[in-house]
């Protein structure tokens, strides 16, 4: 999700900045992100206290090992959420990732702006009104 380069190696290639779309839909999935993020670390955070705890109680032998997989999943999940787009740019299967997820509902929703009805007219309207907020 880091913002797209406007400037190419290519001199016959001229690159636009993403449009209010483009933005508005990079917000939405960044804030779906956040959302998915927050509740894992709601969940591991007391999950790893009773990963702890178990593993002091039944591992002597190695005592961390239930926090240290529980670590393990975390970053998995991590990456998975991929809350800055850069699964991708790191080696990582982009395929992967909640980008599949969102690359999904922004297709339908597409698919449904082009039929018309209600999706396209929220569409339309919202745009009059940029372009109404742009020009005041």
């Amino acid at each position: 999700m880091i913002e797209p380069e406007l400037e190419t190696n290519d001199p016959g290639i001229e690159v636009l900045p993403p449009g209010h779309w483009q933005v508005f839909r990079d917000l939405l999935a960044f804030q779906l992100k956040l959302a998915l993020d927050a509740m894992r670390d709601l969940l591991l955070s007391p999950v790893s206290i009773i990963a702890v705890i178990a593993g002091l109680l039944s591992r002597q032998d190695n005592p961390g090992k239930h926090f240290y997989d529980l670590l393990r999943v975390g970053h998995k999940s991590d990456r998975w959420i991929n809350l800055f787009g850069t699964a991708d740019s790191d080696g990582e299967d982009p395929r992967i990732s909640s980008d599949t997820y969102v690359k999904k509902f922004e297709d339908l929703v597409i698919n449904e702006v082009q039929k018309g009805g209600m999706i396209k007219n929220m569409k339309d309207r919202t745009d009059g009104l940029i372009e109404k907020i742009k020009k005041d």
